[in-house]
Parts: C-alpha cells; structure tokens; sequence
C-alpha cells in the first residue's frame, strides 16, 4: 500500500491565522494497511518557525472523537508526525470520517519571540483537518 504523505501549512499572517492541509481530507481506501505521514510548514512568505507539539498532553496530531481512530497512535517529533490505518470497513460499507487536532508551536521572528501554542481543531474550524477511510471492493 502506498503512503501517503500530507503537509501541514500555517499562516499566521495579521493575526488571522489560518490553516491547509496539501491532502484535505486524506482519502484512505482499503484493503490493507495504510501510512500516513504529515510534514508542517509556514506559509510561503511567512517568517518565523513552526514545528509540531512533541507535549504528551498535547500531541502534534491527535484523533479526536467518534468514532474512534482504528489506526496506530501517532507519533513523531517536530518536524513529522506518522501512523497508519488498518482496514476495518467490510466491502460495500459506508466510509468513515476521522477528524484529528494539528498541535503546534509557532515561534514569530524576532529575537526574543516568545513561542506561541497554536491548534488546528475540527471542533472550531470550517474545514477541520479528517482522515476519510472508504472501502469500494
């Protein structure tokens, strides 16, 4: 099974900030075992750094709700972030969405710049980042 691969883009611009993602939603179709990696980036023109939360509280990414992830546990550090998605849907059965939180640290430029918590969250975004896992044969 290919991986699949997906950049996280943040643009902190004017204090709208605002999120994409390069694979939104990330379409998984079974059979078999799928991974998926997410990378995280500035938007072009940006300054600044960004990097993925490594807190345990607070994971770089993190499946949120129901239903539950049937996929390892994410795990990475601050530059990537990988796990993967186990075929769990029968043929012919409807697809599942899996929404996830992106947890990061943005550090503005500057000497100085106080790091800054910031969070990509489906509960409170219009396009909330999702996993979308489908089954058609």
């Amino acid at each position: 099974m290919a991986n699949i691969n997906c950049t996280i883009t943040y643009n902190p611009t004017s204090g709208q900030t605002t999120w994409s993602a390069s694979e939104q939603p990330i379409q998984v179709v079974p059979p078999g075992n799928t991974p998926i990696s997410w990378s995280i980036e500035l938007a072009s023109g940006q300054s600044g750094d960004i990097d993925f939360s490594t807190n345990a509280a607070t994971p770089g990414i993190q499946f949120t709700g129901t239903p539950v992830w049937p996929g390892t546990t994410p795990s990475g550090n601050a530059n990537n972030w990988n796990c993967s998605i186990n075929d769990t849907i029968p043929a012919g059965g409807d697809s599942v969405t899996y929404h996830y939180v992106v947890n990061a640290v943005y550090t503005p430029p500057g000497k100085g710049a106080s790091p800054q918590n910031v969070k990509w969250d489906p509960d409170v975004e219009e396009n909330p980042p999702s996993v979308v896992f489908s089954r058609t044969k």
